[in-house]
């Protein structure tokens, strides 16, 4: 049985050892300039991320980006981003973000499954 691919669900403090890795990041937006946004995730740190140039955000709220770290692990280019609306529990988020490397088929690409 060959192992499928995840995506681990990282906070900011976890951007530097998934340098060059696809990554998601749930986080409240802090701001938007142009094609870069901030998002302060569960460790209460900050995220910097490019957003493509189709991707159209709200202003305030709560997203799950998903992307590339960069090679010095100081930003995320993000292939694809969901808004999760105006209310969630960082707290939970965090115990989350915890867990998840102990149950890595939870975060597994979907798109890497053969049926």
């Amino acid at each position: 049985m060959s192992q499928l691919p995840t995506t681990p669900l990282i906070s900011s403090s976890g951007m530097p050892s998934h340098a060059g890795q696809t990554v998601r990041v749930i986080g409240k937006i802090t701001s938007i300039a142009g094609s870069q946004v901030h998002i302060q995730t569960s460790d209460q740190g900050l995220v910097e991320v490019v957003l493509n140039r189709e991707t159209e955000l709200h202003p305030e709220g709560y997203v799950e980006v998903v992307g590339k770290v960069s090679e010095d692990g100081s930003t995320l280019r993000e292939f694809s981003c969901v808004h999760f609306g105006h209310d969630i529990d960082m707290k939970l988020v965090d115990e989350v973000v915890s867990l998840s490397p102990n149950f890595p088929r939870l975060f597994t690409d979907e798109s890497a499954m053969q049926h």
